[in-house]
């Protein structure tokens, strides 16, 4: 619940930003967020840019993002730049990398520095 209720804000900010949406209109993966003390997963489907549902299982994903839960809280709540934990290996992602640097750069510019 703690990964669902942090992934609804990030949504939301998101998509709040149309420039973001729209520079990734392009872009349609389902991203699995696992959370390894917990097992709480959750997916994100985006469509063209958008996010258009979360799931609170794990769906076939295109990138896999695997954390500790208050790890991956923090990133979706933009308290922590995921660069650091993904550098340090307390963060993995698994997928194609174009998909996880258009990942980063999302939440790169949603995080405030």
């Amino acid at each position: 619940m703690i990964l669902t209720t942090a992934a609804t804000g990030f949504i939301s900010a998101y998509h709040a930003r149309a420039d973001l949406v729209a520079d990734h209109q392009d872009w349609s993966p389902t991203i699995v967020i696992v959370a390894t003390d917990s097992g709480e997963t959750i997916s994100l489907q985006v469509e063209h840019g958008r996010i258009v549902a979360l799931h609170e299982q794990a769906l076939p994903g295109t990138l896999v993002i695997t954390s500790d839960s208050a790890t991956l809280q923090d990133i979706l709540e933009f308290r922590l730049n995921p660069n650091e934990p993904y550098v340090f290996g307390d963060l993995t992602v698994q997928g194609a990398e174009a998909d996880f640097l258009r990942l980063d750069y999302i939440v790169t510019v949603l995080c405030p520095s």
